[in-house]
């Protein structure tokens, strides 16, 4: 398993507006490109931040290929139109992750 990580810092005054487009038109445009079945939305809990809390979006896929089609083909559009309305204020990073229950 693989799997694209998103996480982002949202400023408190979007956060209500953000968490609805996240869910109603972000998410399932990802998830439509076809590169991935499923995801997890986390919120960070124990934070002290009152300038915004911290989400992570993390989009699993079969294999590394898809991963690296979704980073090569789609995250720069994807990534403009959050900036685009303002959700991103802060930080946020977007790698990729395989699952390493038996690493050595």
């Amino acid at each position: 398993m693989f799997i694209y990580n998103i996480t982002l810092k949202i400023d408190n005054d979007i956060e209500a507006e953000w968490l609805l487009w996240q869910k109603e038109i972000h998410i399932p445009d990802i998830l439509n490109t076809g590169l991935f079945y499923d995801y997890r939305f986390f919120k960070l809990l124990e934070q002290d931040e009152p300038d915004g809390k911290t989400f992570i979006i993390q989009f699993y896929a079969e294999d590394k290929t898809l991963c690296e089609i979704y980073l090569s083909q789609y995250s720069g559009k994807f990534e403009k139109k959050a900036c685009t309305g303002g959700a991103v204020n802060s930080l946020h990073f977007n790698p990729c992750l395989s699952l390493c229950n038996n690493c050595e």
